[in-house]
């Protein structure tokens, strides 16, 4: 009699080791991905600290005129006070709102240190030891 065969020759090997490089392509790929959206936090980290600094130096040289202002007017007030012009109401209220004022200005100059040390954690200076 007569044989007839047919050999068929898969690469299972082949694939398998596809199947390895196209994973670990992958993986590289989002790996990179990762870094780029890291480092385009740390940007924007640093940009918010920024502008959260500049911000609060405004709101400091604001808050420190209007401190100015309310220790000027108490100033006035009593100085009115004193010769009959105005009533001790006035003088209580004025100085009322100057320690608004202050209250205001201290909590200015607390959120300028607090954009301080938030530029100084965006900008990763607080990773490094101690001398």
């Amino acid at each position: 009699g007569y044989r007839f065969g047919l050999i068929l020759s898969f690469p299972f090997l082949q694939k398998g080791a596809t199947g390895q490089q196209l994973q670990l392509k992958a993986k590289a790929e989002r790996l990179l991905w990762d870094q780029q959206y890291r480092m385009q936090q740390v940007a924007l980290d640093i940009d918010n600290a920024n502008s959260a600094i500049l911000r609060a130096e405004e709101r400091m040289q604001a808050a420190s005129q209007a401190l100015i202002y309310a220790r000027s007017l108490v100033k006035g007030e009593r100085t009115r006070f004193q010769v009959g012009a105005t009533n001790l109401l006035f003088v209580n209220l004025r100085e009322r709102n100057q320690v608004d004022a202050e209250v205001i200005y201290i909590q200015a100059q607390a959120d300028y240190h607090q954009a301080q040390a938030f530029y100084q954690w965006a900008i990763g200076s607080w990773t490094q030891p101690v001398a």
